[in-house]
């Protein structure tokens, strides 16, 4: 259970430092509207992939990506 909050927190800490700092001032740019439709669509992209991830988490009732990835990529 500890890697899960673990990768959990990671996640967090990405997508906060990445929202906070990078994307804005990339935006910044191009201007108002554009920015907050390219906003929305990563916002919506990495909502997407945390979820994927959460499934894929169940669904072998692994712990650690890395495992994940050795059992379906041995098939």
């Amino acid at each position: 259970m500890k890697t899960n909050i673990n990768g959990i927190f990671i996640i967090i800490a990405n997508s906060v430092g990445a929202g906070l700092f990078g994307i804005p001032i990339t935006c910044c740019l191009m201007g108002f509207f554009p920015s907050i439709v390219t906003m929305l669509l990563i916002a919506l992209y990495m909502n997407v992939t945390a979820k994927l991830i959460i499934k894929i988490n169940f669904t072998y009732n692994s712990n650690d990506i890395i495992n994940i990835s050795r059992h379906v990529l041995n098939k």
